[in-house]
């Protein structure tokens, strides 16, 4: 499964819909795991943090505050 980061929490006004689905996958995630492990099956979810996109550039509006919301002061 690939989630986010922003499962846990919303930087910004907008991102609801997008947080939920994250929020939905981050628990179908940990469902599927507790359920399918005792048959071996893994199941892992990859949450990055935030990566630099078309829809998210690293010199965009909200770059400088969201940047320094990142312990490494940058996009991935």
């Amino acid at each position: 499964m690939i989630g986010s980061f922003i499962s846990d929490f919303t930087l910004f006004a907008g991102l609801l819909v997008y947080a939920l689905l994250k929020g939905a996958i981050a628990s179908f995630t940990r469902g599927l795991a507790r359920d399918l492990g005792t048959r071996g099956i893994t199941v892992n979810n990859i949450q990055p943090g935030l990566i630099y996109t078309d829809m998210n550039p690293a010199d965009g509006d909200s770059a400088k505050e969201i940047t320094n919301m990142i312990a490494l002061g940058r996009y991935g």
